[in-house]
């Protein structure tokens, strides 16, 4: 009978018993946590690949049909320029004003190129300074200025 009270009074183990219990209960709660987070991740990671895809228009390289390509996301830049976006001579803004910010020097332009930026953070008109930006920094690359 001494050898039942003695085991009966025996607690080690116990610990070992409780750290199983509370580990299976954290786990449980991290599942829990990370089903309700998953959408709200998911949303966000698809908001962010919907930007990279619009700011897939502005990577700028060498491209010789660059403006021609370009679409203008300021409506005063696109189809109410001119007839269905294009002037008499068939050109669209974007093209246009490449060529003709293409003649501005160097410093001309990246004085122009900060003023865009400096604009565009003041939230003027966000779509004009995407537009002016847009085509500068097309320039300004292709002349191997960062």
């Amino acid at each position: 009978m001494l050898t039942i009270i003695k085991f009966y009074k025996d607690e080690s183990g116990a610990v070992t018993v409780d750290w199983v219990v509370l580990t299976a209960a954290i786990v449980g709660i991290a599942i829990a946590v990370i089903s309700v987070i998953s959408g709200g991740v998911e949303d966000a990671s698809q908001g962010i690949n919907e930007e990279l895809i619009v700011a897939s228009n502005f990577t700028f390289g060498g491209d010789t049909n660059w403006a021609g390509d370009y679409i203008p996301i300021s409506a005063q830049h696109g189809a109410s320029w001119g007839d269905g976006g294009l002037d008499n001579e068939g050109r669209t803004w974007a093209e246009n004003t490449y060529d003709n910010w293409s003649a501005l020097d160097d410093a001309t332009l990246i004085g122009q190129h900060q003023a865009n930026l400096a604009g565009l953070a003041g939230g003027s008109n966000d779509d004009l300074y995407t537009d002016y930006i847009a085509v500068s920094g097309q320039i300004l690359t292709e002349r191997g200025i960062s």
